[in-house]
């Protein structure tokens, strides 16, 4: 699942490369709809944010996954799958609160409905994850199953 696209950073045309740690979907059948995550399980190993793209960080993930998802989901077409929303795990909702606020930085202010956050205490003590309320790169309150 290495995922590849270009992206326009800072003025510049960048490769990127990223790796989902799983990719799932949902299938909704009473419903006749179908949704796909890709899973970022963050343990804390890396930055959020580096001086530049060329070393890993989080806001290389987010920048990849924006160019390969949205209006065009040229990473949904190259799976054969729908569009795609990035739910990520981390370690605190310190460093959630962190990786948001690197998203919305990213994208001018806007966020992005494409990414959902949690922290790993939250998932785990969750006795249904459909249920689990997940912040939303805009900050909302959303499910998965919604």
């Amino acid at each position: 699942f290495r995922l590849t696209t270009r992206a326009h950073h800072r003025g510049a045309l960048v490769d990127l490369a990223v790796i989902p740690d799983r990719v799932f979907g949902l299938d909704f059948t009473q419903a006749r709809r179908r949704k796909y995550f890709f899973l970022e399980a963050d343990r804390a190993t890396m930055p959020i944010v580096r001086a530049d793209l060329e070393q890993t960080s989080y806001l290389r993930k987010l920048v990849a996954y924006l160019a390969g998802g949205g209006k065009t989901n040229a990473f949904g077409a190259h799976l054969g799958i729908g569009n795609f929303r990035v739910l990520t795990v981390t370690t605190s909702c310190e460093r959630m609160q962190t990786m948001i606020e690197a998203l919305t930085s990213l994208t001018n202010g806007h966020g992005s409905q494409q990414f959902l956050f949690t922290d790993k205490a939250s998932l785990c003590t969750s006795r249904n994850l459909l249920a689990l309320e997940w912040i939303s790169g805009t900050g909302d309150h959303v499910r998965i199953a919604d």
